[in-house]
C-alpha cells in the first residue's frame, strides 16, 4: 500500500508517527524518493516537527501569507476512498471544489462566535478535514482528541467541563452510547448540535440522541468522499427520522434501476446518483475506476441504494454491494439483518456478507462484536434476525473479538470475506 501511495503521489514531505517511520523510510529508499520525513516525536537522524516550528520567529508567523494558486481548477486535497472492499484509491479534489463547497457547507450552518467543538473523526477521512477547516472559519474553539478513542466517560467529561456545544461522534461511538448506562452522570445542556454521518441509523437510535442533545438538534449529512460537500443535510428533529434530510445546494439527484440504468421515479429504490460542481475531478491515475464511478453525462454513480419523495427528502437503505439483486428483480437487503442485530443491547457492531454470487446457494454470514462479558450466543442472534426480518436465506451469525479495520479506519470486507470463501 505504501508503494502504491508513493509511485502515484511522490511526496516531498512526509508527517508521521513513529510506527510508520521504518516502513516509509524503507519504501523511500527502494523507490530513490527525494523526500523529508518530519517526525511529531523526537527520532535521532529525523526532522523534528518541533526544530522547525521554534525556527520561525513570531514575525514570520504574523506575516505569513499563503500562495494563491495557479488555476483554481488544480489539485487542492488528495485524499483516500475507503478501501472496504480492495486497496483504497486516491482522488481529486480541485482548489474551487474545496472552497467554495466551504462556503456553501457554512452557509448550512448554525454558528456562533462562543462555539466549542469536540469532534471524533479522523482528519485523514475527508469529511473531518472539511469539519476542521469549517471551525477554522467561523474561529470556533476545537478540542483536539485522539481520533480513535472510545472512551465515553472521556468524552462526556470533555462536554460536561468545556461546555461543548458541537459534537460529532464516530458511528462506533453513537452504537456504544445507544447501549451505554452512565449516560445520565453527565451535564450535557450545553450541547446545541449533535451531527452524526456515514450510515443510515435506525429510528430508534436517532430518537435516542435527541435525548443525548436534549437541549439541542440532532443533525444528519449524507455524503462520500467523492464529493467536497455532504450530498444532503436533514434536522432529524424536525423531519422523518428514516430519511436523510435535504439536497445541498447546486446538487442535482436521481435514482436508477439497479439493473436497467432506467431513471426511476418518487419512493422507488434504486441506485443514488449525484451531480454538482463540488464532484472530484476523478480517481488519480487511475481513468478505468473514474469511469465507472463518473458516468459521460457527469452523474457520480455512489453505489447507494435509496429513493426520494417528492417533498424532496432522500432515504438511503443501504449499499447496492450490501444487497443482493436477484435474477427476478427482487432486492435482498442485507443492511435490514445489520439493523436487527443492532438493536440487540449485546451488540456493539455488526456487518453481513454473502459467500458467493449463486442465488441458488446463497448463505448470509452476519460478523457481530459483542460487549464485553456478554453471554448470548450465535444461535440467539440468529433468532433475532429471523424474528425481525422476512430474509428468506439461512443467516448464519459469528461472534468475532473485533472486525479488521483498512488503514483509513473502515470496515476490510475483503478480509471478512476470506473467511466465507
Amino acid at each position: 500500500m505504501t508503494k502504491y501511495l508513493f509511485k502515484i503521489l511522490k511526496p516531498k514531505f512526509i508527517f508521521t508517527e513513529v510506527e510508520e517511520l521504518k516502513i516509509f523510510s524503507e519504501v523511500a529508499i527502494e523507490m530513490n524518493l527525494n523526500v523529508k520525513i518530519i517526525t511529531y516525536t523526537k527520532v535521532f537522524d529525523y526532522y523534528y516537527i518541533n526544530d522547525i516550528l521554534n525556527e520561525s520567529t513570531s514575525h514570520e508567523v504574523n506575516e505569513f501569507s499563503p500562495t494563491a494558486p495557479l488555476n483554481p481548477n488544480d489539485d487542492c486535497i488528495l485524499p483516500l476512498t475507503s478501501g472496504t472492499t480492495g486497496d483504497s484509491k486516491i482522488l481529486s479534489h480541485s482548489y474551487k471544489a474545496i472552497m467554495e463547497g466551504l462556503l456553501v457547507h457554512n452557509m448550512n450552518k448554525e454558528t456562533t462566535s462562543n462555539d466549542v467543538s469536540l469532534v471524533y473523526l479522523p482528519i485523514y477521512w475527508l469529511i473531518g478535514l472539511r469539519v476542521m477547516l469549517s471551525d477554522v472559519l467561523n474561529f470556533t474553539t476545537r478540542i483536539v482528541i485522539n481520533e480513535t478513542s472510545y472512551d465515553l466517560h472521556e468524552a462526556f467529561q470533555l462536554i460536561q467541563k468545556y461546555k461543548v456545544t458541537k459534537v460529532r461522534f464516530s458511528l462506533g461511538m453513537m452504537y456504544r452510547i445507544f447501549k451505554w448506562r452512565k449516560l445520565e452522570t453527565y451535564d450535557r445542556s450545553s450541547l446545541k448540535t449533535l451531527t452524526f454521518n456515514g450510515v443510515k441509523l435506525p429510528a430508534e437510535m436517532i430518537k435516542f440522541m435527541m435525548t443525548v442533545a436534549k437541549n439541542g438538534i440532532v443533525e444528519q449529512t449524507y455524503g462520500a468522499t467523492e464529493m467536497s460537500i455532504p450530498m444532503s443535510r436533514g434536522i432529524m428533529n424536525k423531519i422523518d427520522p428514516n430519511s436523510c434530510g435535504s439536497l445541498y445546494p447546486n446538487m442535482s439527484m436521481k435514482v436508477i434501476d439497479v439493473r436497467s440504468g432506467e431513471n426511476l421515479g418518487p419512493k422507488e429504490s434504486g441506485e443514488i446518483c449525484f451531480k454538482s460542481p463540488y464532484l472530484m475531478k476523478g480517481y488519480c491515475k487511475h481513468p478505468e475506476a473514474t469511469a465507472r464511478a463518473i458516468d459521460p453525462e457527469g452523474w457520480y454513480h455512489t453505489g447507494d441504494l435509496g429513493y426520494y419523495e417528492e417533498s424532496g427528502l432522500v432515504f438511503v437503505l443501504g449499499r447496492v454491494k450490501n444487497s443482493k439483486v436477484l435474477p427476478n428483480g427482487k432486492i435482498i437487503p442485507l443492511w435490514q439483518i445489520e439493523r436487527s442485530l443492532l438493536l440487540n443491547s449485546e451488540v456493539i457492531e455488526t456487518i453481513v456478507l454473502t459467500s458467493d454470487e449463486n442465488s441458488d446457494t446463497y448463505k448470509l454470514f452476519a460478523f457481530v462484536v459483542l460487549l464485553s462479558g456478554s453471554k448470548i450466543t450465535e444461535k440467539e442472534l440468529s433468532e433475532i434476525v429471523n424474528d425481525f426480518t422476512d430474509i428468506e436465506f439461512p443467516v448464519i451469525v459469528k461472534i468475532v473479538d473485533e472486525l479488521p479495520l483498512t488503514k483509513t479506519g473502515k470496515v476490510n470486507l475483503w478480509k471478512l470475506k476470506k473467511r466465507v470463501l
